[in-house]
């Protein structure tokens, strides 16, 4: 159980990385480089501090939930609790037209396979 907690930082790196380098590539056009840099981590981790405060407990409630019953079928849970973390911020992502939160959801998908072989390795 200690290894699954452990692994949530893949997760939290991928989108986080994901999430500035799409707001500094969308900004990058009104402002030089420097500025761009600035505004991404601003609105990646001010802004979106309710994204990242929701996106941990629900990454550590559906951890508790799914591996402490069964440690068994890790692939199949990561990708359940993908969806079932995913697809709030994708409805808002649509709702909103903030498609930073469609780069953060697909960032988490692949950050979960990355998570995957660190559950499994001894």
């Amino acid at each position: 159980m200690k290894k699954v907690f452990l692994s949530n930082w893949v997760n939290l790196v991928a989108v986080i990385i994901a999430a500035i380098v799409y707001v500094f590539s969308t900004t990058l056009f009104r402002y030089n480089i420097i500025q761009s840099v600035f505004v991404a981590i601003l609105v990646v981790l001010g802004y979106g501090i309710r994204f990242w405060v929701i996106f941990i407990m629900a990454l550590l409630i559906t951890d508790l939930i799914f591996f402490k019953i069964n440690p068994y079928h890790i692939k199949a849970k990561l990708l359940l609790q993908w969806l079932i973390i995913s697809l709030p911020f994708i409805y808002w992502g649509f709702l909103y037209k903030e498609w930073v939160f469609l780069i953060a959801s697909v960032a988490f998908l692949i950050s979960q396979f990355m998570r995957e072989k660190m559950i499994k390795a001894n």
